[in-house]
């Protein structure tokens, strides 16, 4: 029996979808980002990739042993993300116990993050060394051949893990870089929010933990303080 999904579009414009699974032993949140490879820079081949990254290093709110990267480990949940060429998404699952402070973590980092310099030189280390393994690996070599054996748009063969060599040596520009790319993409219009787990059944729960999470005074810009309410989609509205 697939899961019972309720949809809900709060003031401020964000989309949110609710899962409902009376038989989940575990709860589950899931932000889709409408941008990716495509929509990076042409200056920071990767960038995508690299802000993917590190968000996971810290953020206003969540700092050290209690960011979610570190948070997560100690309390057993599962994480992950992803960067593709027109989206992006950032994962967990665990228990339903401390799965609000697992989602207050979640989109504090991605609602402000620190972005810091020892951050970012520490991340495109990392994604350097992911670079240079995949020019090892037989699949992944390829599939770069075979995308680019089509007669396609460029822009669809336009796909960048990035390495220290695109990424160059200017930490404060990449930074700079960065923040825009943050600023950009991370508006409602842009992102979804999708939550899985047999406590959301009820909407004035979910109301709650929305608003606590998502929409307290410390976690909103200045453009959408008023977005507290939450209402459910109406059939013209959820097709948008």
């Amino acid at each position: 029996m697939l899961p019972d999904v309720q949809s809900l579009r709060l003031a401020n414009g964000l989309r949110v979808n609710m899962l409902h699974d009376p038989q989940a032993s575990r709860a589950a949140a899931l932000i889709h980002l409408n941008a990716g490879s495509h929509h990076e820079p042409p200056a920071f081949p990767g960038l995508a990739h690299l802000f993917e990254h590190v968000v996971f290093a810290g953020s206003r709110e969540f700092q050290g042993d209690e960011r979610l990267m570190m948070w997560a480990q100690a309390e057993g949940a599962k994480l992950n993300a992803t960067t593709h060429a027109n989206a992006t998404a950032w994962f967990f699952d665990m228990t339903p116990a401390k799965f609000e402070a697992g989602l207050a973590r979640l989109v504090d980092m991605l609602a402000q993050p620190l972005l810091a310099e020892d951050s970012v030189r520490q991340e495109v280390s990392v994604i350097d060394a992911e670079y240079n393994m995949l020019t090892g690996h037989a699949d992944s070599l390829c599939d770069a051949a075979l995308s680019l054996a089509f007669n396609a748009p460029a822009r669809l063969h336009d796909f960048h893990v990035g390495s220290r060599a695109s990424f160059g040596e200017d930490i404060p520009a990449l930074q700079r870089a960065l923040t825009h790319y943050h600023q950009q993409f991370f508006t409602a219009d842009h992102l979804t929010l999708w939550l899985q787990a047999a406590i959301f059944h009820r909407t004035d729960r979910a109301g709650r933990t929305l608003r606590q999470c998502l929409f307290s005074p410390q976690r909103l810009s200045a453009g959408a303080r008023s977005a507290c309410s939450i209402t459910r989609r109406t059939p013209s509205s959820a097709a948008s």
